[in-house]
């Protein structure tokens, strides 16, 4: 006699579904205009920098590109000129800890691609380029 085993299995899940929201996240950053802060990343000829500002760490990049109608310009494709000669006018962005709008800081010339990241971190490091900083830190910032 043949003797059958039925097990019965039964696996029950129970899943909480809960509606989602799109709730922003804020951070709150303290970023003093007065702070004194030092180089924490930056090499000359490259894009990004990095300061430390009062324990705040603020990184950002700078690229050199073909207008200086301040922060229009900066927004377009045509930032990055192909002829690199052209691109005279270094423009700097803070990427954290938040990311601000482009900000025009000067022509330099031909010599834009090497010093452009270097005036972007210099607009922290001195107090003769504070314009720059303060456009960084007030605002506009990007989505």
């Amino acid at each position: 006699m043949t003797h059958k085993i039925l097990i019965n299995i039964s696996v029950i899940s129970i899943f909480a579904i809960q509606p989602f929201s799109a709730n922003a996240v804020t951070k709150c950053v303290n970023l003093n205009n007065a702070a004194t802060c030092t180089k924490t990343m930056g090499t000359m000829g490259q894009y990004d920098w990095a300061v430390n500002c009062g324990g705040t760490e603020i990184r950002g990049i700078g690229v050199c590109g073909t207008n200086d109608d301040n922060l229009s310009t900066a927004q377009k494709t045509d930032i990055l000129n192909t002829k690199a000669s052209d691109n005279t006018f270094c423009y700097c962005k803070m990427t954290s800890p938040t990311v601000s709008q482009w900000v025009f800081a000067i022509d330099i010339g031909p010599g834009c691609p090497v010093m452009c990241m270097q005036t972007c971190l210099n607009s922290f490091l001195m107090d003769t380029n504070k314009v720059v900083r303060d456009a960084l830190l007030s605002g506009p910032f990007s989505d």
